[in-house]
């Protein structure tokens, strides 16, 4: 019998769910072998909960930092993997620049305490490659490890 192995190091905050952990294909052309996808979610809508309905902050490097694999990068990307976070802050200056025409009532969610008001993307050069995940959000990652 062998003894039990994890790759995570910390709990999740209890509103945050592991939804994927998986080795990138070696044969995608967009990624080099060694990669590891990693999709983090949000299990509260807002308004949904008192306290686990709020952002919440994760930081991957404690989330893996005593496993056999330390986590030495990671990028932001699209849910789909399709588009890294260069191309999605591209995509929220073009929306920016032309809102959405609504009426006032539809606001009512935007200004609710908890509602992202912008994303704010990972930032590959902080150390604790930390994130804020908002209610209901999926946030997707492509990171690279080393064997400890």
């Amino acid at each position: 019998m062998s003894a039990p192995f994890s790759l995570i190091s910390s709990a999740l905050p209890k509103n945050v769910k592991l939804m994927t952990l998986k080795n990138m294909p070696a044969e995608d052309v967009a990624y080099t072998n060694g990669h590891v996808l990693v999709r983090l979610a949000h299990l509260f809508q807002v308004g949904e909960h008192p306290t686990l309905a709020a952002p919440v902050n994760v930081s991957l490097a404690a989330l893996f930092s005593e496993s056999a694999l330390k986590i030495t990068s990671a990028t932001e990307w699209s849910l789909t993997v399709n588009r890294d976070a260069t191309a999605m802050m591209e995509q929220d200056a073009q929306r920016r620049a032309q809102p959405w025409k609504t009426d006032a009532s539809t606001q009512a969610l935007a200004e609710h305490d908890g509602a992202r008001k912008e994303r704010v993307y990972l930032d590959s050069d902080d150390a604790t490659l930390s994130v804020t995940i908002h209610p209901m959000e999926v946030r997707t990652f492509v990171c690279d490890f080393s064997r400890a």
